[in-house]
């Protein structure tokens, strides 16, 4: 009986939404009211049946001068910096020491002119970012393949023409001046929301400005995010998917890379998402499930910014 009450109680813990990890890799969000917690279970198949993990919203950080490099293993690279220049360096997967034109520790480097080596130690695949204060970096600074990112990345001269941008975030405020094309017409393609299965089209949403209705955003956390972006890339075309702020699940952001995916497909456009949403909770090693959905639905074509 002890043990009945607690396959009940861990039962009804979980949300009608959970998460199942199939043998070949996959995962798949699935609705235990047509489909049962037991069946599931019950299936050869299924290696893992995980409930929904509450995200949070991450602060928006957007430095005007803030670049990346990937790499893979050990490698060596330079940097040149300027007097009075303050180099802030993230490591993601690696571990960087340093010689050169700069003291400090690495995430506060105080620069003087010269040369910043830096030499990167990893077993496997790293990423660094590079933040400047008190000097814009140029890309021609680094000995390196490097590439802007944050608000840097409109000094590209690219204005993202075909492409659409995927924004899975608190939703947007489609009245704002950011999201509209010089004719007037909306860069909103659709508006989805996963947890009622509600799709809004450009058309709908033109409505809705014309009618003064300005509510896609409950939190502006996602409207600053697609300000970024569509500044960033003034052409680029946007779908985005809100989640309630209550029902902030990774279920329902799953829900919606799928629903991406799909009108990746169906309009045959290239698509980049960008999701900034995140956790303390999992394994960080890129083996949750919410880390496998993003790699099985990711492609060429389709890329995933979490």
């Amino acid at each position: 009986m002890r043990l009945l009450i607690l396959l009940l109680l861990f039962a009804l813990s979980f949300s009608q939404h959970v998460k199942v990890l199939y043998s070949n890799g996959k995962v798949e969000v699935v609705d235990t009211r047509k489909t049962p917690l037991s069946v599931l279970r019950a299936r050869p198949d299924v290696v893992y049946v995980e409930p929904p993990i509450k995200l949070e919203l991450l602060d928006s950080i957007a430095y005007s001068s803030s670049v990346a490099i990937r790499g893979s293993g050990n490698y060596s690279f330079s940097i040149n910096t300027q007097s009075g220049q303050r180099l802030s360096i993230l490591a993601g997967g690696a571990s960087v020491s340093f010689s050169g034109s700069c003291s400090g520790r690495i995430d506060n480097l105080i620069c003087n002119s010269g040369t910043l080596n830096l030499s990167v130690s990893a077993s496997s695949d790293w990423r660094l970012i590079v933040q400047s204060f008190g000097r814009n970096l140029q890309l021609s600074d680094f000995s390196t393949t490097a590439y802007y990112i944050g608000t840097g990345a409109a000094n590209t001269g690219r204005t993202g023409r075909n492409v659409i941008i995927g924004i899975i975030d608190t939703g947007i405020d489609w009245c704002h001046p950011a999201f509209r094309r010089r004719d007037g017409s909306s860069k909103i393609l659709y508006y989805y929301v996963p947890t009622t299965n509600t799709e809004y089209t450009r058309t709908q949403i033109e409505q809705f400005i014309n009618q003064g209705r300005c509510d896609g955003d409950y939190h502006i956390h996602g409207t600053h995010v697609a300000g970024i972006a569509s500044y960033i890339a003034p052409d680029a075309d946007l779908i985005v998917v809100r989640l309630d702020e209550t029902d902030l699940f990774d279920t329902h952001v799953i829900q919606g890379l799928q629903y991406l995916r799909n009108k990746k497909n169906s309009l045959g456009r290239p698509m980049v998402v960008n999701m900034s949403l995140g956790t303390h909770f999992g394994p960080h090693d890129g083996t949750g499930m919410l880390d496998r959905a993003i790699a099985n639905l990711s492609g060429n074509g389709f890329k995933v910014c979490p």
